[in-house]
C-alpha cells in the first residue's frame, strides 16, 4: 500500500529530519521549502517542490503535485 506524505521546510532541520524518517519507512515524500539549493536530492521516493507555505498558490501547486504524483495524501507535517 503507498502512502504519501508531505512535508514542509524539507530544505533543513526538522523538516529534513522528518522527510528522512518517513522515507526510512516506505513512505512516498513530497517536500517543499522556499530554499530549493537547499534541498537534497533524497532518493527516488521524494519529489521536491519549491514554494512558500505562505502562498495560496505555492500551497495549491505543493498538494496538486502529490495529488497529481500519487493520487493520495496520507500525511501533512509542518
Amino acid at each position: 500500500m503507498v502512502k504519501v506524505a508531505l512535508v514542509t521546510g524539507v530544505a533543513s532541520g526538522i523538516g529534513l529530519a522528518t522527510a528522512k524518517i518517513f522515507l526510512e519507512n516506505e513512505y512516498y515524500v513530497v517536500g517543499m521549502s522556499r530554499r530549493s539549493e537547499m534541498a537534497g536530492n533524497l532518493g527516488a521516493n521524494f519529489t521536491y517542490v519549491s514554494g512558500d507555505v505562505s502562498l495560496a498558490e505555492d500551497r495549491q501547486r505543493f498538494v496538486s503535485t502529490a495529488m497529481n504524483t500519487y493520487g493520495q495524501i496520507d500525511v501533512l507535517a509542518n
